[in-house]
């Protein structure tokens, strides 16, 4: 009879523990349900597309107006109250294949997505757009920083837009290109066709230039220049003439 009790006892006991494992809150957990917002809505910015590890990327960089929106539909807003000023930035996932996202694209940017962008499977493309989505929540936070998602449905061409892409930073958001500024002692980089010094020049950057790196090829980095939009300017770079801009990361 002594050890049916104790048996007992210890299970008694432990009932306590359990209950209150289970009301340990993940923090990150309880922002992506404060944040789900699971109605479709319409938002406006600047729309980038890229590729990264050859695999096509979608980011939204909102605009005011739609950054209250999002704000201003979130469930739980409160709870998430000092995470707003990071909200501009969405990352979109497209749920059907990479053929009718070619096809999306194409038709509601026309030319400005250049076949180049598609056949050479690098480069990023910043345009305005009206987008579509549903299930806008918080993805992930890191150093007090936060990620959003959302489901992309729909694209269409937006009206021009002052809002600048984010580019790749040290925690959660950001395109996660790398950026160098070119830093070349004569004052400017040349831009060539190929990663060797007998390839044609296409341009000369001027020093403090910014750009992006896609790819390294030896010595070289293939970049493209971010001031450009639409129809990509890119090219090769001697790794001597630019320098990561890591502050600014």
């Amino acid at each position: 009879m002594r050890p049916l009790l104790l048996t007992t006892a210890l299970v008694c006991t432990a009932l306590p523990l359990m209950a209150t494992a289970k009301d340990i809150i993940d923090p990150i957990q309880a922002m992506q349900e404060a944040s789900l917002t699971r109605q479709s809505q319409t938002i406006s910015g600047v729309l980038s597309v890229y590729w990264q590890e050859q695999e096509i990327k979608l980011a939204l960089n909102t605009d005011a107006a739609s950054q209250q929106q999002l704000f201003r539909n979130t469930p739980k807003h409160k709870l998430i109250d000092h995470t707003r000023s990071d909200m501009k930035f969405v990352d979109l996932h497209w749920r059907g294949g990479n053929a009718q996202l070619q096809q999306a694209l194409t038709q509601a940017f026309g030319n400005n997505m250049p076949t180049s962008f598609w056949q050479n499977r690098y480069g990023i493309v910043n345009l305005p757009a009206t987008v579509a989505i549903k299930n806008f929540q918080l993805s992930d936070a890191n150093c007090d920083q936060y990620a959003f998602e959302a489901e992309l449905q729909s694209i269409k061409r937006g009206a021009d837009s002052t809002v600048a892409p984010i580019y790749a930073d040290s925690c959660a958001n950001g395109i996660q290109l790398n950026r160098y500024r070119v830093n070349a002692p004569d004052g400017y980089a040349n831009l060539r066709q190929a990663p060797n010094t007998k390839a044609v020049i296409t341009q000369r950057l001027p020093k403090q230039t910014t750009v992006l790196e896609l790819k390294q090829s030896g010595a070289w980095k293939l970049v493209q220049v971010l001031e450009q939009t639409g129809n990509p300017v890119t090219g090769f770079v001697h790794q001597s003439q630019v320098s990561l801009m890591e502050d600014e990361q």
